[in-house]
């Protein structure tokens, strides 16, 4: 039964490292869509990571935090406001490559536990 256990706690990492791969890859990908309102701006996505209370293993949340847009005068943009602001997600791209990095390597050590474990 510990053996299955050790495999479940393995691939719930794993599970969770994905989420924050995709995550930051979606942030990444929408740093620069612009939108003409606030209402419309690309949410960042977080992954908030937890003990599971129920078992062993890794539980991974997703939620957006309540962030402003970057505001940029652009006056020519297709998406610029009467005053010729347009808004962008607020995205830093050193966190999420720093995110994308931390992720990818606990990704690669609960692929290689699990890989251990079933042998």
């Amino acid at each position: 039964m510990a053996w299955f256990q050790s495999l479940h706690l393995s691939l719930s990492g794993v599970d969770a490292s994905r989420m924050r791969l995709e995550a930051a890859a979606a942030n990444l990908a929408n740093a620069e869509s612009s939108a003409p309102d606030d209402a419309s701006v690309y949410r960042v996505k977080r992954i908030q990571l937890s003990e599971r209370s129920d078992e062993m293993g890794v539980a991974a949340q997703r939620f957006e935090p309540n962030l402003p847009p970057r505001l940029e005068y652009l006056p020519d943009h297709p998406d610029a406001d009467e005053a010729g602001m347009v808004r962008f997600p607020e995205v830093d791209m050193v966190h999420e490559l720093t995110e994308m990095m931390a992720a990818r390597r606990a990704y690669e050590i609960g692929l290689s536990t699990f890989n251990e474990g079933r042998h």
